[in-house]
């Protein structure tokens, strides 16, 4: 059984009349990779400040490894941080900024050297032990940051946006190192991030915060292909959102009314005749072509732009209703669609997620 690293226990912040956390419960495991997903001012990294020790909740419990932590020094809980901004002394060669966490705990040199040795290996920067920052790219730097965060091989890491300077191509070399280093650390990492492809490719599994609160926590295929909330089902992934009233309920559907055209979708609890209901279905999980069959939800449209993405392409097309809507296809669809063409979207209810909130 995987045992609990880090657990949360009714955890609130406030700043004078903003609630930054709010009654947060929640438990990081041995050896998973979490991440903490959420739109900017969520809470996301007070919430990793107050795990470090840099903030002090006004009530609730941080414990880790069963030893309740909440009012102990950062030096004390023996985490690892990585920041967004890096954060390294520029004054300071490699090693020295390596090595700045163990010389506030108090190791030996002989220690002290045995870690740089590790982490400089782990991180594929052995040799840098003499330059400055100045000296190194965007993506050493990172490794830089990281190798500070682990070289006292903390109970857990934490990353907060911490490829967010990095271009994009250099964000994904690093996403598949921050792995990697957990793989092989066999540690929990806590990665909170607002982007939400980081946090589908890296993590085990995720929490989903809003406005300081948990929206869903589980494994994040759960979150993207189940999300039990409306704000779930509009962050994650790439939806289209169809909004009406509830014009017909049927045994197994709610028939709604978008804009002048009839909608089936699943039922949700609590929805009533005449209620607001909010569909999402996403981008990939709708059909298009000149003529669809055997489908429940079809409509007309014209393409009024294609966006190549790689693998994907994005089709913009204009309902009959004047709605616009996105459909992803694979670009190794047989079916050929060009701006302007007359084509028909369409989906079976079961691919949607209807909230009524």
């Amino acid at each position: 059984m995987e045992k609990t690293v880090v657990r949360l226990e009714q955890v609130r912040k406030t700043f004078g009349r903003v609630v930054a956390v709010d009654r947060i419960d929640l438990g990081v495991k041995t050896g998973e990779f979490f991440a903490v997903l959420g739109p900017s001012g969520s809470g996301k990294t007070t919430l990793l400040r107050i795990i470090a020790g840099l903030e002090t909740p006004d009530q609730g419990r941080v414990l880790i490894e069963d030893e309740d932590v909440t009012l102990y020094p950062p030096y004390e809980r023996y985490t690892g941080m990585v920041f967004q901004e890096f954060a390294l002394f520029p004054h300071k060669t490699v090693a020295e900024n390596i090595i700045f966490p163990l010389r506030m705990q108090g190791h030996l040199k002989d220690e002290q050297e045995k870690q740089l040795k590790w982490v400089l290996n782990l991180i594929k920067l052995p040799g840098y032990e003499d330059r400055f920052p100045h000296q190194l790219s965007g993506g050493e730097k990172q490794r830089v940051a990281l190798a500070r965060g682990l070289v006292s091989r903390p109970k857990v890491l934490m990353l907060d946006e911490p490829l967010a300077n990095l271009d994009r191509e250099l964000r994904k070399e690093m996403e598949v190192e921050v792995r990697r280093f957990q793989l092989e650390l066999g540690i929990p990492f806590i990665y909170v991030t607002h982007n939400q492809e980081e946090a589908l490719t890296m993590s085990d599994r995720l929490a989903l915060i809003k406005d300081g609160s948990l929206v869903q926590v589980g494994d994040k295929l759960e979150i993207y292909n189940h999300p039990k909330t409306s704000f779930a089902a509009g962050f994650v992934g790439s939806s289209n959102l169809f909004e009406g009233e509830i014009v017909e309920i049927e045994d197994d559907a709610f028939v709604m009314d978008y804009k002048d055209l009839k909608i089936r979708t699943p039922k949700c609890e609590g929805g009533q005749k005449g209620d607001t209901v909010k569909l999402f279905v996403k981008t990939e999980h709708m059909e298009l072509g000149k003529q669809l069959k055997g489908i429940e939800n079809t409509m007309e449209g014209i393409v009024r732009d294609s966006i190549f993405k790689g693998q994907y392409v994005d089709h913009i097309i204009e309902l009959k209703n004047k709605a616009v809507i996105t459909v992803s296809r694979n670009i190794s669809d047989r079916v050929q669609i060009k701006r302007e063409d007359m084509v028909q979207v369409g989906w079976n209810i079961q691919a949607g997620h209807a909230f009524t909130d």
